[in-house]
Formats: structure tokens, sequence, C-alpha cells
């Protein structure tokens, strides 16, 4: 799933649809164009690879301009019940980021309904 940007819509809490890959995605460097918004409100912005070690890792630099710019790890750990995903997103740059603290609460319950989105998603093939 995370080598299928085109899905991230499906998963990523606030992502409304991806509208153009890079076609060398997950390399670093490799651009996914995507809608984010909530209610009526969307932006069209830009997500890029920042590093990838495949298949554990993927940090990602996600932009939601004019309000902030987002480093995003998500990490996968095999277990022996199949596959634990870990996701940090931290602010770190934009208007919002000295508010970063605030929000926090809430980036923690928009990861947790992503991962949660994810695994249905896994699940379902």
């Amino acid at each position: 799933m995370l080598e299928q940007p085109e899905l991230y819509g499906n998963w990523v809490v606030g992502a409304r649809k991806s509208a153009e890959k890079d076609p060398r995605w997950p390399q670093p460097g490799a651009e996914l164009w995507h809608q984010q918004g909530i209610g009526p409100i969307h932006l069209t912005d830009v997500t890029s690879v920042v590093a990838v070690d495949r298949p554990t890792c993927i940090v990602l630099n996600a932009k939601v301009r004019p309000f902030f710019i987002a480093e995003v790890t998500i990490t996968l750990e095999q277990t022996e019940g199949g596959t634990m995903i870990w996701m940090r997103e931290e602010i770190t740059s934009g208007p919002l980021r000295p508010l970063s603290r605030i929000f926090d609460p809430v980036i923690r319950l928009r990861n947790a309904k992503t991962l949660q989105r994810l695994e249905q998603l896994a699940a379902a093939g």
C-alpha cells in the first residue's frame, strides 16, 4: 500500500485523492500530488519521499501549504502475528509550527484513524 500512492486517498485521513504521481515512487525525491482537506476546504499540494528503506520504512515530506509542512515516518515491523505499523508526524515548518504542541493530540487521533484505515485496506486485499 505504501508503494501505491494512488491509494493514499483511501487511507490517509484528510486526503481526498491522489492527483498525479512520479513514476519513480517510492524513490527519494519522487513526488505525489494530492488533495488534502476537511469539509469544503481543499488544497492541492505535494508529498515527496525523503528516504526509503524497503520494505521497512518510508519518510515523507508532506506539504499542506500555506499551513504547514510535516515530516511523516512510517515504519513496518514484522511480528509473529503479522506486521506492526508505526507512524510519526511532526510539523517541521509553516505558520502552524509554533502551535504544533497544541495540534499533537489531534495529529495522534488522525494518525490512529489513518492506520486503522490502512489495516482495513490491507485486510481487504
